[in-house]
């Protein structure tokens, strides 16, 4: 056990106290908060000795647990928001109508009061922020604008992003059936889906993405009795695409695992920041499938030739524009 040499303030005696751990209770602002306290034991008369150093840490035991407990913003997390929105301690102070003293000693790592940290906790939400500037002047007309701005575009953000996972969510309540590929959709596998194709079809655009999920769900329920990704697909001009195709895409690639490279002849290839492919997901008969489907759309020169060859599939043929398409026609693949 660890010793440290000081003076015991009850027995007043030179001693080596041992340093011993106490589960403890406080009552902090009305809440019990349960920490486990290190302080060093006198040897001569057993008290627990109030040393500078080991009480600083152990109140600053108490305050942190007290502060998850009650969902309290840290004093980084504070700094963190206001540098986020690129304002002083002060302007903060201002815009949110405390002292900046307030603002200085909560960094510090002081705990807020409820109502402060009601309002630093809405630092996050642009809607509260775009009323704050409405009920507050603060710091130049230039600087009051531009902090407007970016409230103002990340909120519309913020509303695309919700409308995106929408779909998503949407999507994955469907039941499965003939249009799905009696495969409900899953969010997790089509992620890897993606993940896969990135990693190893060459000059992955948007037109051979959709041509290739086609190809694979179609070929799947076909060699396995269901599809791979539980999407639906509906006739287009170019071929049979999925259903809502870009609010989907455009939901995952809000992600930070995958982004559209521009490419100097002109259109967008889809690659991925992740290295590792989520073969967990999926049983040895569908990675079977997903490395068939590849080596096949790796086979054509150009998106458009793959287009071309969905236009041939009578599965695809046989359904108005803009209908969906029964995967009960999968058994008339040519191409695959």
């Amino acid at each position: 056990m660890k010793r440290v040499h000081t003076v015991c303030d009850e027995c007043m005696q030179s001693v080596d106290a041992q340093l011993e751990e106490f589960y403890t209770t406080h009552l902090l602002r009305g809440t019990e908060i349960s920490i486990v306290e290190t302080w060093p034991v006198c040897p001569q008369c057993g008290n627990k000795i109030g040393l500078g150093t080991y009480a600083n840490e152990n109140d600053k035991l108490l305050y942190e647990a007290y502060r998850k407990a009650t969902h309290l913003p840290g004093g980084d997390e504070i700094r963190a928001m206001r540098e986020k929105l690129g304002l002083s301690q002060k302007k903060l102070a201002d815009l949110l109508g405390i002292g900046v003293a307030s603002i200085q000693r909560y960094e510090g790592g002081s705990l807020p009061t409820e109502a402060h940290a009601a309002m630093i906790r809405q630092l996050n939400d642009p809607v509260f922020l775009r009323q704050r500037l409405q009920d507050t002047n603060f710091g130049s007309a230039k600087e009051h604008d531009a902090l407007v701005a970016s409230v103002e575009q990340t909120i519309t953000r913020e509303e695309e992003d919700a409308s995106l996972s929408r779909i998503v969510f949407m999507m994955a309540q469907r039941t499965p059936d003939e249009y799905t590929g009696e495969k409900a959709f899953n969010a997790e596998r089509f992620r890897e889906v993606l993940v896969y194709f990135a990693l190893n079809i060459r000059e992955l655009y948007r037109t051979k993405l959709n041509k290739a999920l086609f190809y694979l769900d179609f070929s799947a329920f076909r060699d396995l009795g269901h599809s791979i990704t539980g999407l639906r697909y509906a006739r287009a001009d170019f071929g049979p695409v999925p259903d809502k195709y870009e609010q989907l895409i455009a939901a995952f690639t809000n992600e930070d695992a995958f982004y559209f490279e521009e490419q100097d002849t002109g259109g967008q290839i889809l690659c991925t920041r992740k290295n590792e492919f989520g073969w967990w997901l999926f049983s040895p008969e569908e990675r079977e499938q997903l490395s068939k489907v590849t080596e096949f759309v790796n086979r054509f020169s150009t998106a458009t030739a793959l287009s071309d060859a969905s236009h041939k599939e009578p599965l695809w043929k046989q359904v108005e524009f803009g209908d969906l398409i029964s995967y009960k026609g999968a058994s008339t693949l040519k191409a695959l």
